[in-house]
């Protein structure tokens, strides 16, 4: 059976904005938009407001487009503008070279973004279209870090930026319920972790391998509130079905018995692997 992923919300939103432009609505800065912006060449209009012909290589456009593309890149899911419409609505067209701008962003950059740049002609004017894809890194402006929140680009700190990154990306499988209940954590596992507690020699680490065996995979992290371990607490307590062909330190668990219990010490072929 074939898999069939969800269509890229930020080129569905494009699309939707292009379509809506080309059948007469007007499209401007009061109308919600999640993902994509609308902008204007700058230096287009005069003073009086009248629409000039516009440059192929304009510096300024470049450094304002590289800007704007960076916050998009900068922004969680990344987004897209498309140039050639006012924020209010008037499409005016965008003379600048695609391929041109495309590598002067790049390079305004600092070389860490390489957008997509595809033109479209929607009333009978030329627009570009620029897809910026999430950054991997904080993509800095004359040093700065911005990212879009709502219709506007605001700067942000480089902590925050990455802390919002991998809250975004991260996917924590270790701490999902798993299948397996906590009364199958092995008695071996359990008295490896309190050996590893204990030999820490931290108070608050002593207190916790003196704990009940339901305890100590609570205060562990290991069980969730229903009674079943975690992905993680299953590696750690359960294993594999099979012994390891490795014996991982015996003779810890067994220090750790003779300390806490009043079990003889068994010699190391009567040892139980973990």
């Amino acid at each position: 059976m074939a898999i069939t992923f969800g269509e890229d919300p930020v080129r569905a939103e494009v699309s939707d904005i292009l379509a809506r432009i080309a059948a007469g609505e007007t499209v401007d800065q009061e109308r919600e938009r999640k993902h994509v912006d609308l902008k204007e060449e700058t230096g287009r209009r005069d003073r009086s407001g009248q629409v000039g012909p516009g440059e192929e290589r304009s510096a300024a456009v470049a450094q304002q487009l590289a800007a704007e593309a960076a916050c998009m890149a900068n922004t969680p899911g990344g987004g897209a503008l498309i140039v050639g419409v006012g924020n209010d609505g008037t499409v005016l067209g965008a003379a600048t070279d695609a391929e041109w701008l495309r590598h002067r962003i790049y390079e305004i950059t600092g070389r860490l973004l390489t957008v997509d740049i595809a033109e479209s002609e929607v009333q009978g004017k030329r627009l570009l279209v620029i897809i910026s894809p999430p950054a991997v890194e904080p993509v800095r402006i004359s040093g700065r870090i911005h990212w879009r929140v709502n219709d506007n680009c605001v700067e942000v700190d480089a902590a925050t930026w990455h802390a919002r990154r991998m809250r975004t990306l991260n996917y924590d499988w270790s701490g999902d319920t798993s299948t397996t209940p906590a009364s199958a954590a092995r008695p071996q596992a359990l008295d490896l972790a309190r050996e590893f507690l204990h030999d820490s020699g931290e108070s608050e680490a002593e207190q916790v391998a003196g704990s009940t065996d339901s305890q100590l995979l609570r205060r562990l992290n290991a069980v969730t509130g229903e009674g079943m371990l975690t992905n993680a607490g299953v590696l750690v307590f359960v294993g594999r079905q099979s012994p390891s062909p490795t014996r991982l330190r015996p003779s810890r668990v067994c220090r750790w018995r003779q300390r806490h219990t009043r079990e003889p010490q068994r010699s190391l072929s009567t040892r139980r692997t973990l």
